[in-house]
C-alpha cells in the first residue's frame, strides 16, 4: 500500500471512531444533567434526565435552571421543565462548540411516563434545533427510560438516549446508554449513587464513562451532594450541588462543576415551583 493509501486508511478509521464516539462526547450537557443521577432525580427534574422518573413521582411542578458563566446572554445555558402528573414538557439551550459561527442548540421535549413508585417507564420525544446566524437545522429523536425500586433501600434506572440515531446537519447523533443505581440509607437521609454511560461502539471498559457520588439529606428536602465524573477524551470533573427547601414547596438549587485542579468551570442556579396550587 502506498503512503497516500495508508494515510487515507488511517483517516477513514479515525473518522469512523469519531462518528461512533466523538459526536456524543461533544454533545452539550446542562448542569442539572451533569451533576445528577438517573436513579435519583424524580418528578419535574426528570423531564431533563430520565423520563421514567415522572411516573415514580407524578407531581405538578415547574423547574428553571440558568447558568452564570457565558458573557453573551444570547448563548447562555438554560433549561425549563414542566411536569403535570405523568406528562412533562421541557426546553434546553446550549452553546454549540463551533467557534466559527457561534451557533446554539435547543432541545424541546415532550415526555410521557406510566407506572408507579416501584416500577415506571417513560419516553422523551425530542426536537433538536441547531441555529446558526443565517440558517438552522432540525431533527427528531427519542429517549426511553426505566426506573425500578424493588426495595426501599435500592433504586435502579436505565436510559437509552437518541434511540433512532438521528442526523442533525452534518452531525450524527449516536445512540448512548446510561445505567445507574443508588443505595438509600437512613430513611432516605443518605444516597450512595453511581452510573455508567456507553454507546453501541464501546468495546473496552476504559471507554466507559463513569460517575459516582453521595447525597446527604440531613433534614426534610435539604440536600447536599458531591460527585465525580470521568469521561473519555475529557478531563475529570468534580460536581457539587445544594438544594434548599423554602415555604409552600419552593426549592432553590445551586450547581457547580470544577476540573481536576478544583478550578470552577460552570456555576448554575435552579428554582422549583409547585404548580398544584395553581390548578383550577
Amino acid at each position: 500500500m502506498s503512503m497516500r493509501g495508508k494515510i487515507a486508511a488511517v483517516a477513514a478509521v479515525v473518522m469512523a471512531l469519531m462518528t461512533g464516539l466523538g459526536w456524543s462526547q461533544s454533545l452539550p450537557e446542562s448542569e442539572i444533567t451533569a451533576s445528577s443521577f438517573i436513579s435519583h432525580e424524580l418528578g419535574a427534574f426528570s423531564v431533563l434526565l430520565n423520563p421514567a422518573g415522572l411516573g415514580a413521582f407524578p407531581h405538578d411542578d415547574g423547574v428553571m435552571v440558568y447558568d452564570f458563566v457565558d458573557d453573551e446572554a444570547r448563548h447562555r445555558q438554560f433549561a425549563f421543565a414542566l411536569s403535570m402528573g405523568s406528562l412533562g414538557f421541557g426546553v434546553q439551550q446550549f452553546r454549540w462548540e463551533d467557534l466559527s459561527e457561534y451557533p446554539f442548540l435547543r432541545i424541546y421535549r415532550a415526555n410521557l411516563s406510566v407506572g408507579g413508585r416501584v416500577l415506571s417507564i417513560g419516553t422523551s420525544n425530542k426536537l433538536y434545533h441547531l441555529e446558526y446566524p443565517h440558517h438552522f437545522a432540525r431533527t427528531f429523536s427519542i429517549d426511553a427510560g426505566v426506573h425500578f425500586q424493588p426495595f426501599k433501600y435500592l433504586q435502579l434506572a436505565g436510559l437509552a438516549l437518541d434511540c433512532n440515531e438521528p442526523e442533525l446537519a452534518e452531525y450524527h447523533i449516536g445512540r448512548r446508554y446510561l445505567i445507574g443505581a443508588a443505595i438509600v440509607l437512613f430513611d432516605r437521609g443518605l444516597y450512595l449513587q453511581q452510573q455508567i454511560e456507553f454507546s453501541d461502539d464501546t468495546r473496552h471498559i476504559e471507554d466507559v464513562h463513569y460517575q459516582f457520588g453521595v447525597a446527604l439529606r440531613p433534614w426534610g428536602r435539604l440536600e447536599f451532594a458531591l460527585g465525580y465524573k470521568k469521561e473519555v477524551f475529557r478531563k475529570e470533573n468534580y460536581l457539587a450541588r445544594i438544594k434548599v427547601p423554602l415555604p409552600i414547596g419552593v426549592e432553590v438549587s445551586a450547581f457547580a462543576r470544577g476540573d481536576e485542579k478544583l478550578k470552577p468551570q460552570i456555576f448554575a442556579a435552579g428554582l422549583l415551583l409547585p404548580l398544584q396550587p395553581l390548578r383550577f
